[in-house]
């Protein structure tokens, strides 16, 4: 499934716009007029959905400059999980910073090169959840 596709769909659920970045290094996915959307891709369900600090904070501050609300965006079969981090982050919502050590890089092969990273976690109940469609994305992709 594709950041497309994803979007896509998530513009048929939610009334959006959304379109892809069109700098490929953005830190963000895609946008539309009140939103930047960042989608994670998962391949296992936890109840707390990791997010990078660094990654939050330029995301927030891009969304701030441009006069939008960030969204986090994860899907993991057979879910998709929306959170308004601009709004969590309005409302206090406490993300439980801490250090982990994880890959420098998952998406260029640099998976065994670990790094110590600022993370939280993003309870799946404080988002809104579009039930059992992601598999209706991956149909999409065929």
């Amino acid at each position: 499934m594709t950041e497309y596709t994803i979007f896509e769909y998530i513009n048929k659920w939610f009334d959006t716009d959304f379109i892809l970045a069109d700098d490929e290094y953005s830190s963000y996915d895609g946008e539309e007029q009140r939103y930047i959307g960042e989608i994670k891709v998962r391949n296992k369900f936890y109840n707390e959905q990791l997010i990078e600090y660094e990654k939050l904070m330029h995301n927030v501050y891009e969304a701030k400059y441009r006069n939008k609300d960030f969204l986090y965006i994860v899907v993991v079969n057979p879910n998709i999980y929306v959170f308004n981090i601009t709004k969590l982050l309005k409302d206090g919502y406490d993300f439980k910073w801490s250090y982990r050590e994880m890959p420098k890089n998952s998406h260029f092969g640099g998976k065994d090169d670990r790094v110590l990273k600022q993370v939280g976690y993003i309870k799946t109940s404080v988002g809104t959840t579009i039930h059992d469609n992601a598999r209706e994305l991956e149909k999409a992709d065929d």
